[in-house]
């Protein structure tokens, strides 16, 4: 958060792919502008209701919230499903 406090340009710290509700939170009361709430690896009902506490939480905060509400395979996923893939 310090460094984008220093910066001359409009700077902006996200927490990134995260599942932990009270972390988001954290990082939002610590100044955070934005936080990627990541619960694709949980059901569908529970991801949803991650995602609407947390935007509940930035939207006191004045913070945005990204979301990911299922899976795409790419990079991270193919190296965990595949081994031999690298």
């Amino acid at each position: 958060m310090a460094a984008a406090a220093r910066a001359q340009a409009a700077a902006c710290v996200q927490l990134d792919h995260c599942d932990d509700l009270a972390l988001i939170e954290a990082a939002l009361e610590a100044g955070a502008g934005a936080a990627l709430a990541d619960g694709s690896a949980l059901p569908y009902e529970q991801n949803v209701e991650l995602v609407a506490r947390a935007v509940e939480s930035a939207r006191a905060h004045g913070a945005s919230v990204e979301a990911e509400l299922g899976g795409i395979a790419g990079d991270e996923d193919v190296a965990r499903r595949w081994p031999r893939a690298r």
